[in-house]
């Protein structure tokens, strides 16, 4: 079974390189019908794509985050006492991402406080990573590269939390 897996999975991947060099290798109209049906079909889902309000997106990044917290929460709840203000600081971790692109640095800082604070409270673990790489990233991309490095190079240098 897992044979049969892979060699699927290499197939389709031998496909999709197959299909991006000749997307790549710039296809008019006029040169192989097949070429510049793919080109128009990945076009349009590129359109498609784009037409999803940022809101939308930022909201579903959320409650991924959320989701993600909650779950790791749980997944130890048996092994330690896990109440509600433990939930609650976990939803509070990812709220900050619904406004990411208004005020990427400031939910990074925000993200990344009360991160140090659930774990301050000994909440079960959960790893920094995941809640904080949304808002690292956004942070980072919006032209706050030094501060990110600060606050990254204090989790390493004083041990991350998660």
């Amino acid at each position: 079974m897992l044979r049969a897996w892979i060699r699927c999975l290499a197939a389709s991947l031998h496909v999709l390189l197959q299909v991006y060099a000749r997307l790549r290798s710039g296809a008019d109209a006029g040169s192989g019908l097949p070429r510049y049906r793919e080109a128009v079909l990945l076009s349009r889902i590129n359109e498609r794509l784009h037409r999803i309000p940022t809101a939308a997106i930022d909201a579903g990044i959320a409650a991924a985050v959320t989701a993600g917290i909650t779950i790791a929460i749980a997944a130890q709840q048996e092994s330690e006492d896990a109440g509600a203000a433990a939930y609650l600081l976990g939803i509070a971790i990812a709220v900050p991402l619904l406004v990411r692109r208004r005020w990427p640095l400031a939910v990074f800082l925000a993200s990344t406080l009360l991160v140090i604070a659930y774990h301050a409270l000994h909440y079960p673990e959960i790893r920094s990573a995941a809640p904080l790489a949304v808002a690292l990233y956004t942070a980072a991309r919006a032209g706050h590269v030094r501060a990110v490095l600060v606050v990254v190079a204090g989790f390493a240098l004083g041990g991350s939390p998660g």
